[in-house]
């Protein structure tokens, strides 16, 4: 950890997911819940909103385990990440 609070990441850009990044930063595992919070919530018994947040939670995931740091440097001209 830097002196004002930044990070030093040990891997190439292109090794680090923005699911790794998220998941650093925050419980990235919140994702996978049930929306609503129940703590039975699955598809053999599922919860209300369980089939609403299916699709949304797949995409999330989707795009966050398949993009990394140097896609993301790339596409936002940041070149010292």
């Amino acid at each position: 950890k830097g002196v004002k609070g930044g990070v030093r990441i040990n891997k190439s850009l292109d090794e680090v997911s923005l699911r790794d990044l998220v998941g650093a930063i925050d419980n990235i595992e919140e994702i996978d819940r049930c929306v609503l919070g129940f703590s039975r919530c699955n598809s053999n018994d599922p919860c209300i909103l369980h089939s609403y947040w299916l699709d949304p939670k797949t995409m999330i995931n989707s795009m966050l385990s398949g993009k990394n740091l140097e896609e993301l440097a790339k596409k936002t001209n940041i070149s010292n990440l």
